[in-house]
């Protein structure tokens, strides 16, 4: 027998009974950290296509966004390399895009006011 004190109650219960509650508790756990580590992998992609898809405003900074906050979510429940990759590959590609969307609202306004006709 095996007596557990609480503050508020006393739980008395068996060996197998506790080492059964201790197993599923430790199962319970490693589900977590499977989970975190997948959310790891896609926040990581998510990241990549935001920095290689940064010249398309919207395309590159919603990949971005999102690769950075799931980067964040799973950096809270464990601390792998991949959490820290997304989070900074998804900086980079917020500023990525972010420049090239700065850039491309000035050019579209040179081009519309270039004329490079020979003919006029």
């Amino acid at each position: 027998m095996c007596v557990l004190k609480t503050d508020n109650k006393t739980i008395i219960m068996t060996v197998d009974q506790l080492q059964s509650t201790v197993e599923s508790i430790q199962a319970q756990k490693d589900r977590e950290v499977t989970q975190a580590g997948i959310i790891a992998y896609v926040a990581l992609a998510c990241a990549i296509i935001g920095l290689a898809f940064c010249w398309y405003p919207i395309l590159g900074a919603a990949h971005a966004i999102a690769g950075t906050i799931l980067g964040v979510m799973a950096r809270k429940r464990t601390a792998r390399r991949a959490e820290l990759y997304a989070i900074i590959a998804g900086a980079l590609a917020i500023i990525a895009s972010a420049v090239m969307t700065i850039i491309e609202l000035n050019s579209t306004e040179i081009v519309t006011t270039y004329d490079a006709s020979p003919w006029f």
